[in-house]
């Protein structure tokens, strides 16, 4: 029986999906805040946005770092092409699982608050 092997599948493919539509709006955040440096010459302004880069880039590293280990959690679910058997989950799969589990948590939560605050640096950078 594959169950427990199917549900942890099918949650790993959640996370690919979710993962990444936040790099692709993280990337997208990214190219409005360098359209900003190279449109403005204000000084202070550069530094502000830089800051804003910064935080999307080193998300944006976590994503692909996150992405390679939940590639390498699906891989110990898979063997000769099937997944495994329930069985054959192992206590080191059950909690790279759980851990992975959360840390996605953590990147949509840390995407949400990142996403918020630069869209509202560009909305003031616009009013």
């Amino acid at each position: 029986m594959t169950g427990l092997a199917l549900k942890y599948s099918t949650e790993i493919i959640s996370w690919k999906e979710s993962l990444m539509n936040y790099l692709f709006s993280a990337t997208q955040l990214e190219q409005r805040l360098q359209m900003v440096i190279a449109a403005d010459s204000i000084t202070d302004l550069g530094t502000h946005t830089e800051a804003y880069l910064t935080m999307i880039e080193a998300f944006v590293d976590r994503g692909h770092a996150m992405s390679t280990e939940i590639i390498h959690q699906q891989a110990m679910l898979v063997h000769d092409g099937k997944l495994i058997e329930d069985n054959d989950i192992t206590e080191l799969i059950r909690i790279e699982q759980s851990r992975l589990r959360d840390d996605i948590n953590d990147v949509k939560n840390e995407y949400v608050l990142l996403s918020k605050e630069t869209t509202d640096f560009l909305k003031r950078l616009h009013s």
